[in-house]
C-alpha cells in the first residue's frame, strides 16, 4: 500500500499501463533481454533458457545402448517434436501437472541462435519452409557433421 501510494508507485504503474498498451505481454520483453541477451554466459548451462519437454512428447525406450540406434531414435523424437510445434499441436507442459506453461517460446527452440553484441544480443530465428531444405548439426568430439534433416520439404 506505501508504494502504491506514492508517486513513484503511481509513476511506475503509469509506465507498466503504457508498455501493456503496445505489448502482448508487457514482462516478457524484459525478461529476455535482461536474464538472457545481457549476459555473457553460455545459456543451456546456466539459463536452460527453454526446456524441450517433460518427456511426455518423446518415445522410444529412454536407454537404447546402440549409440547409433539411440542418437537415430533422438533426431526422429526432435524431429516429430519440431513438426508438432510448427502445426500447433504440441500439447503445453504443466506445472505439477495442473497449471499450464506458455508454449509461444517453443517456437524458438530449432534454428535459433544468440548473435553477440556490443552490450545485449540479439536472437535470430530461421525459418524453414515447408518445401525446403534443411540439415541436422552432429557434434562427435571435436567434429561436426551436417546430416539433411528435410531435403524438398521431405524428412
Amino acid at each position: 500500500a506505501e508504494l502504491e501510494n506514492s508517486d513513484e508507485g503511481k509513476k511506475l504503474h503509469k509506465m507498466l499501463e503504457q508498455k501493456a498498451a503496445v505489448s502482448r505481454n508487457w514482462l516478457s520483453e524484459w525478461w529476455e533481454e535482461f536474464a538472457y541477451l545481457r549476459g555473457r554466459l553460455p545459456l543451456p548451462t546456466y539459463a536452460n533458457y527453454f526446456c524441450t519437454d517433460s518427456g511426455s512428447n518423446l518415445h522410444g525406450p529412454s536407454h537404447e545402448p546402440d549409440q547409433v540406434k539411440r542418437v537415430s531414435m533422438l533426431i526422429g523424437a526432435a524431429m516429430d517434436f519440431k513438426s508438432r510445434v510448427d502445426s500447433k499441436s504440441l500439447l503445453p507442459l504443466r506445472i505439477r501437472g495442473v497449471l499450464p506453461v506458455c508454449m509461444a517460446g517453443m517456437r524458438r527452440i530449432f534454428g535459433t541462435t544468440r548473435v553477440p553484441g556490443a552490450e545485449k544480443d540479439d536472437i535470430t530465428t530461421f525459418q524453414v519452409a515447408a518445401n525446403g531444405n534443411a540439415h541436422i548439426l552432429l557434434m562427435i568430439g571435436s567434429c561436426l557433421f551436417s546430416l539433411p534433416g528435410q531435403v524438398e520439404g521431405l524428412r
